[in-house]
């Protein structure tokens, strides 16, 4: 290569290093704009109100979803969501989280909101309605009153929450209601369960309805299928 074309080529090659540099900032300013627009898809907080939300709503105070479907289809693997109960809800289907953190709070706690499970799915479904956590993951209930419900003579009792890998459960400030002939239990006999109880209220009717096929007075560390907690006797 000739001198002179070696100085033309280097001259270009520097003119377009300037002209790159120049535009740095405008690059980084754009791509700190798109960064901004973009939701964090790992940590979200939705409003949930049975009585007058909208699955078509965002999900924000003022325009709550109608059900938890919504949320959990925006869920992505590991991220963590808080779920806040408007009214009291009736569970009459299995929501499944996959893999994710999840707490279901009231929004007036201490008065708890209720949880009302219903005796079936949909006249058919032979599984009981609950919350399943299918990757493993957590679940958290803060100020949550859980009503249990006798099922339909052709539903299996799959526990309001049960899991396929193991999960931790944590509930806080939470009590339950167990009327005359309940069968369905908090936890189903699938999965592996990390148990947790803070300030919840036990009523005399709880013991044998904390996992299904599980005697009342069994303590816990017996069972294969609980890994860990601080519930005492089953």
């Amino acid at each position: 290569m000739a001198l002179e074309d070696l100085v033309a080529a280097t001259t270009a090659m520097n003119d377009l290093t300037a002209e790159v540099a120049g535009k740095m900032g405008l690059i980084d300013d754009k791509v700190d704009a798109a960064t901004a627009s973009v939701p964090d898809v790992l940590n979200r907080i939705w409003y949930v109100n049975q009585n007058t939300g909208d699955d078509a709503n965002d999900g924000s105070i003022g325009a709550p979803f109608k059900t938890f479907a919504p949320g959990i289809s925006k869920e992505a693997h590991g991220g963590n969501y808080k779920y806040t109960l408007q009214s009291d809800f009736t569970v009459d289907k299995i929501y499944t989280h996959n893999g994710s953190s999840v707490i279901i709070q009231s929004d007036i706690g201490p008065t708890n909101r209720k949880l009302i499970y219903a005796a079936e799915i949909d006249g058919a479904t032979s599984h009981s309605p609950g919350f399943a956590l299918s990757q493993g993951g957590n679940i958290q209930f803060h100020d949550i009153h859980f009503r249990s419900i006798t099922l339909s003579g052709h539903v299996t009792n799959g526990g309001m929450m049960r899991a396929l890998l193991p999960v931790y459960i944590r509930l806080w400030r939470c009590e339950f209601e167990f009327p005359a002939g309940s069968d369905l239990t908090l936890l189903g006999n699938l999965g592996y369960y990390t148990l947790y109880f803070q300030s919840v209220t036990i009523p005399a009717e709880m013991p044998g309805m904390y996992m299904e096929g599980i005697s009342a007075g069994t303590d816990p560390r017996t069972l294969d299928a609980i890994l860990g907690g601080n519930v005492a006797t089953f």
